[in-house]
């Protein structure tokens, strides 16, 4: 277990990662009604080959270039940006650690014009130059712009245990077929600081991702759901592509892992609610 997954805070403490007790359990079982996240097995997806450019062949990836440390919910109103510089306790968490991190936002609607922030943290575990493919893919989505960051990121979902109903609903909507957020799908805000990267996901952009989430939410807690998210290898030379970062959710109930966002701890624009 992540030592950063482990470490404990008061409940009223907003320290990172356990933003007033908001965390996510790692645990491989369930032990509160919150539910918990856990690593994948290494090869769970399959990703495009060596030779997919001639063959269309895909093959297992090899272990994810980032290792999840955190999964955190916090509910505010109106969805959360640029968490690495303007949420505070993640900001000084990121200044005083050594390595490289990637923050994730899957901001979720859940009426009233509140949103869940579903915030997930990885660090680099795969050593510079181990893989050149993948430092140079990298090192090309970190250098890349807006646009191009949209078209490269993409996001791998497979629910493990479902209800029928969940599965039907979901399969209908396309909803487990590997998709390129950005390419005309979801809104995404791309950032990036001294030491991390961030993409933040607005569900509420797209009709039919709000669709799935609603219906995901709806059973959130009797769900096992897998996820990765890759950046996209379009030439020969960022072939083989390897997982960026891979999890897995069980059984996961963000309304009770929630906690509400405290206004002195996100540094907001001008003029912004």
């Amino acid at each position: 277990m992540s030592s950063f997954a482990s470490t404990e805070a008061a409940a009223g403490s907003p320290d990172w990662p356990c933003y007033a007790g908001g965390i996510l359990p790692h645990e491989e079982e369930p032990s509160t009604a919150c539910g918990s996240w856990w690593e994948l097995e290494d090869g769970t997806f399959n990703l495009r080959s060596k030779t997919y450019l001639s063959d269309k062949v895909k093959a297992p990836s090899a272990p994810a270039g980032f290792v999840t440390i955190s999964t955190t919910v916090i509910d505010s109103v109106g969805m959360l940006t640029e968490l690495g510089k303007r949420l505070v306790p993640l900001r000084d968490f990121l200044a005083k650690e050594e390595g490289e991190f990637l923050v994730i936002n899957r901001a979720v609607p859940v009426g009233g014009g509140r949103v869940q922030n579903i915030i997930i943290i990885g660090k680099r575990v795969l050593p510079a130059g181990e893989d050149p493919v993948f430092d140079r893919t990298w090192e090309r989505y970190k250098s890349g712009g807006d646009k191009y960051r949209n078209l490269r990121m993409k996001y791998l979902p497979k629910l493990r245990v479902a209800p029928w109903l969940v599965t039907s609903a979901i399969d209908l909507l396309g909803g487990q077929r590997p998709v390129i957020m950005g390419k005309g799908y979801l809104k995404q805000h791309n950032y990036s600081g001294e030491n991390w990267v961030e993409f933040d996901i607005d569900i509420a952009s797209s009709k039919i991702a709000n669709s799935i989430a609603g219906t995901i939410m709806g059973y959130c807690s009797s769900l096992v759901i897998d996820e990765a998210f890759v950046v996209e290898g379009k030439e020969e030379d960022e072939l083989p592509e390897r997982m960026l970062i891979q999890h897995e959710f069980r059984k996961v109930d963000t309304g009770s892992a929630s906690r509400p966002l405290r206004d002195a701890d996100y540094l907001r624009d001008e003029g912004e609610k």
